[in-house]
């Protein structure tokens, strides 16, 4: 029994000697997680103007501009609808959208050389076009062309965020 009493007396006391000394699991973790909001709050994110100017060294030194965002794409509405040269419905005619990187004013050889396709679709049985299209952020001006109608009369709209095109083709 004495044996007994002094192992139990043995581990309590290192028990309590090991509890005392140094910091919890608890405290620490709140120690760390306090030091690293502190670093976030006192973080300075303007870009350095002298390193603006130079060669990145490291990662440490690149910096982005505010305005910056990761779409790389934007969303364009279509409605569409009018009628032929004969003064028909456009019902089930073909419409094509294509996309061309410079903004331009009038339809010539150039663009057409430089025009991307972005979708083939067809107006309704009633005429009408309703369509999404997410356009790349590079592209600068849609082309709008309906098969049967003349070149003059294709549609020509510059490119910004959130733009909706109607139009009446006649």
């Amino acid at each position: 029994m004495n044996t007994y009493n002094q192992y139990s007396i043995l581990i309590t006391l290192l028990s309590v000697a090991l509890l005392g000394c140094g910091q919890s699991e608890r405290e620490a973790d709140t120690n760390e997680m306090t030091k690293h909001i502190s670093q976030v709050v006192t973080n300075n994110f303007e870009p350095n103007p002298v390193l603006l100017s130079s060669t990145a060294a490291t990662s440490k030194h690149l910096h982005v501009k505010p305005e910056f965002t990761f779409k790389t794409s934007r969303i364009v509405k279509l409605d569409l609808s009018g009628n032929d040269v004969f003064g028909a419905s456009l019902a089930s005619k073909a419409v094509k959208v294509y996309a061309l990187k410079d903004q331009i004013n009038q339809y010539d050889e150039q663009a057409n050389t430089q025009k991307s396709l972005l979708a083939t679709t067809r107006f309704d049985t009633s005429g009408q076009l309703g369509l999404d299209l997410d356009i790349p952020s590079h592209f600068k001006t849609l082309l709008i062309s309906v098969d049967g109608m003349l070149e003059e009369n294709h549609l020509i709209v510059p490119i910004e965020t959130g733009v909706n095109v109607t139009h009446q083709f006649n």
